[in-house]
C-alpha cells in the first residue's frame, strides 16, 4: 500500500517522479532519515538517495517533499512499521489484496 504521510495518497503516488529516482524504493520513511543533535534540540535529517542529480523541476518537488516531512510529528520512541489498510481491516488477507 505505502506510507500515507499525506492525507490522501502515499508519498510514492504523491511524488512519483522522486520515487522512480530513489535508490531506496522499498524503504520506510523512517529508514530514510536519522536523528541528529543540533544544540539543545534533536532534529530529523533526511538522506534521500537518488540515481542521479535532480533537474530544476525535480528539486522543486524535493523541496515540497521536505516541507511535507517537516510538518510531521516525529517520535523517537515509536518505530515505523507497515500496515495494510484497505479501509475495513488493518491486516492483510488475500481477499483484501484483490480489492486493492
Amino acid at each position: 500500500m505505502g506510507d500515507k504521510w499525506t492525507r490522501d495518497l502515499p508519498l510514492k503516488l504523491k511524488f512519483p517522479r522522486l520515487h522512480t529516482l530513489s535508490l531506496n524504493v522499498d524503504s520506510t520513511v523512517c529508514e530514510m532519515g536519522e536523528w541528529v543533535n543540533s544544540g539543545n534540540e534533536v532534529d530529523r535529517t533526511w538522506d534521500l538517495c537518488r540515481r542521479r542529480e535532480l533537474f530544476v523541476r525535480e528539486k522543486e518537488l524535493e523541496m515540497q517533499l521536505s516541507e511535507l516531512l517537516s510538518t510531521a510529528q516525529w517520535r523517537r520512541e515509536v518505530s515505523d512499521k507497515r500496515l495494510w489498510d484497505d479501509g475495513d481491516i488493518n491486516y492483510y488477507t488475500v481477499r483484501s489484496g484483490y480489492k486493492a
